[in-house]
């Protein structure tokens, strides 16, 4: 777990520096490059599961994963706007 808060640590301190460097928006950082330390403990998982051989766990890992984040980003965004605005017609 410790590896984990070094990773994510490195990626907060190499984002900044993009942000500088690049002279790109908070928000546009917040969006795409921050959203990647979210799943940075699912890539650990299924690296260790790798080593270990255990392609069950390996694969329920990268499909649940996925499967929660996109029930979460799309699912959450949709829930929020029907219960501010109302029903919305797809």
């Amino acid at each position: 777990m410790f590896y984990c808060f070094l990773i994510t640590r490195y990626i907060i301190f190499t984002v900044d520096i993009m942000i500088n460097w690049f002279a790109v928006s908070h928000t546009f950082i917040g969006l795409t490059v921050i959203s990647w330390g979210g799943n940075i403990g699912d890539v650990l998982n299924s690296v260790g599961a790798a080593k270990k051989k255990e392609t069950e766990i390996l694969t329920s890992s990268i499909i649940g994963s996925q499967i929660f984040n996109l029930q979460i980003c799309l699912g959450a965004p949709w829930l929020i706007t029907n219960m501010i605005y109302g029903d919305i017609i797809l």
